[in-house]
């Protein structure tokens, strides 16, 4: 039987060395259907203004500040990031957090802690913390005529803002002596406190629950003030002011004093929880932009080519969002530009061109 196998296998070459002269034009045929097939069309665009958002995503779980559990609504989360997107990081970068368990619902984050050090595993991972504030913020008015708004709690961090006598913030957390707070322009940092004059709550009359059975109202924020009575788990007041750890509530049948904020159900998320994170690494608004595709790049910069005249323009640019990029010199809106695109597919090239084979062959 192994005779007859190389027989055939010696009659298959010769026939392919005979039938060369038929195999070379055959491949002028199928370079020339390529070159049908793969010229290229002009598409115009008008160049426009939008908004350009740069990310990373990354996911993790939800876990309490305290680990005895002792306040369910100060949480943390903790995402892994890829040793190629860890770089693009910094602290106080705003995260978008969404869970599962509410689909409609994006809750907002700030970057506190970048790990130095990578997880082990296959893929090298970097663990970030990600610090979310509670639905109800305080609302903080500077005192003084200029406060320098640091990046850590600590006059050894470097500046990140400044703000003026009556400038007004939400506080987003407190430690020691200073305030992680956001300024009006979504800036974060930390101040300290004794520069603060606190302004109440950005939002009144929102409905929560008691998180505790026997959770007593007191008739002022203090541990030794009056009780005016008990409260059962699940019952639902409406929040009216606060003061560090304490709300001032209303019950439904209007009874009125304050509560400790560990005995409310105030944030969403809960311990152990996975979710996912949009970490915002840049972000531009109404700003030139167009698609990636139509940036090219020669010895001298990058340019687009122009719909009227086909000539290069070069540009400038900015961010990207990997689908478009900011334009920030050489074009202005409504100018037209072409993009490039090919009339048809490798792959469908490829089917074609092996259906040629077998018929020439047969």
């Amino acid at each position: 039987m192994k005779k007859p196998k190389k027989l055939i296998v010696i009659a298959a070459i010769t026939i392919t060395l005979a039938g060369s002269g038929a195999y070379i034009g055959l491949n002028k045929n199928a370079e020339a259907k390529q070159q049908q097939q793969m010229n290229l069309t002009m598409n115009t665009l008008s160049v426009e203004k939008g908004n350009i958002k740069s990310v990373v995503s990354a996911g993790g779980k939800v876990s309490l500040i305290d680990a005895e559990g002792n306040n369910p609504n100060a949480i943390k989360i903790i995402v892994s990031v890829n040793q190629y997107d860890v770089s693009q990081l910094e602290v106080n970068q705003i995260v978008e957090i969404n869970a599962k368990a509410f689909p409609d619902e994006t809750i907002k984050g700030t970057i506190t802690e970048i790990s130095n050090k990578a997880e082990e595993g296959e893929s090298p991972t970097y663990n970030v913390t990600v610090a979310v504030s509670n639905l109800i913020l305080e609302v903080g008015e500077s005192k003084y005529e200029e406060i320098s708004v640091r990046k850590g709690p600590s006059k050894e961090y470097g500046k990140v803002a400044k703000i003026e006598k009556g400038d007004k913030f939400h506080i987003l957390e407190r430690k020691g002596s200073w305030m992680r707070v956001r300024l009006e322009d979504n800036t974060q940092g930390w101040i300290q406190k004794h520069g603060v004059k606190l302004e109440g709550i950005d939002k009144k009359d929102v409905k929560v629950k008691i998180a505790s059975n026997d959770t007593i109202l007191r008739k002022n924020n203090a541990s030794n003030s009056k009780s005016l009575g008990k409260l059962l788990q699940g019952e639902e007041v409406a929040i009216l002011d606060k003061k560090e750890n304490w709300y001032k509530v209303e019950t439904s049948d209007k009874t009125i004093g304050w509560i400790l904020e560990n005995n409310l159900t105030i944030q969403s998320l809960k311990d152990g929880m996975s979710v996912t994170g949009t970490i915002i690494i840049n972000e531009k608004n109404d700003v030139i932009k167009i698609p990636v595709m139509a940036v090219q790049k020669d010895e001298k910069g990058y340019f687009v080519t122009l719909a009227s005249t086909s000539e290069k323009k070069y540009i400038e640019t900015g961010i990207t969002d990997s689908e478009y990029i900011e334009v920030t010199k050489g074009l202005s809106e409504n100018e037209s530009i072409s993009i490039q695109s090919f009339k048809g597919s490798v792959e469908n090239l490829g089917a074609e061109l092996n259906s040629t084979m077998e018929k020439s062959i047969e």
